[in-house]
């Protein structure tokens, strides 16, 4: 049953990404609300060790889509960024458990890169005020995602560690791309660059996640 889930996600995700090149806007968004739901059921099917801050970190990625929906909109922008960080949040939590020995040397080089890479992303962009804090929180969660990724890669070793490793990247390309277009305009080759970096760093997060144990 789990494999019927995977199936459908790839076909919503299909579908988003076909709408957004043939501008569809209605389809797109229809696909994208369908997109975490059949990860919360396929992982809910699969997973060897069910961990509820998975579910949660998708209903919050859920939520956060919904709100992005309206990206022109300054509030929603902040809603959105609030619910993605909360759903970073629980993947954090998530992946804490499974990593039993911290590699050191790849703790200070990777926080480093990432505050590096952060650093540099804001000189670019040089957010709005208003959305500076939020800015700030949602990038910290993420640097401290993919750190936490390459943690678990060096303690296990094993095809679900990279799944979630290749997932954290993917979420680091999509966002890193929407924060650099986020003041111009979203043309439909930049927003099919996003959705489709984020529907592979959910599916890779979740896939990993759910073989995790």
């Amino acid at each position: 049953m789990s494999g019927v889930f995977l199936s459908l996600f790839a076909l919503a995700a299909a579908a988003n990404a076909l709408s957004i090149r043939c501008k569809r806007a209605r389809i797109q968004a229809v696909a994208k609300i369908c997109l975490l739901p059949l990860l919360a059921a396929y992982y809910c099917a699969e997973a060897r060790l069910f961990l509820p801050q998975v579910t949660l970190a998708l209903f919050f990625g859920w939520v956060g889509d919904l709100f992005l929906i309206k990206i022109k909109k300054p509030c929603f922008v902040i809603a959105g960024l609030s619910s993605f960080l909360i759903g970073h949040l629980c993947y954090i939590f998530s992946l804490l458990p499974f990593i039993v020995v911290p590699h050191m040397p790849a703790l200070v080089v990777s926080s480093a890169g990432m505050c590096a890479f952060a650093l540099g992303v804001f000189a670019a962009v040089k957010p709005a005020k208003k959305l500076l804090a939020p800015a700030v929180c949602y990038s910290l969660a993420l640097a401290a995602l993919l750190v936490c990724a390459v943690q678990l890669v060096l303690c296990r070793r094993d095809a679900a560690g990279f799944s979630i490793a290749a997932g954290s990247l993917c979420f680091l390309a999509s966002d890193t791309v929407l924060a650099c277009f986020s003041c111009r305009k979203m043309t439909p080759r930049v927003n099919f660059a996003v959705m489709l970096t984020y529907s592979a760093a959910q599916s890779c997060l979740i896939i990993g996640l759910a073989h995790c144990r």
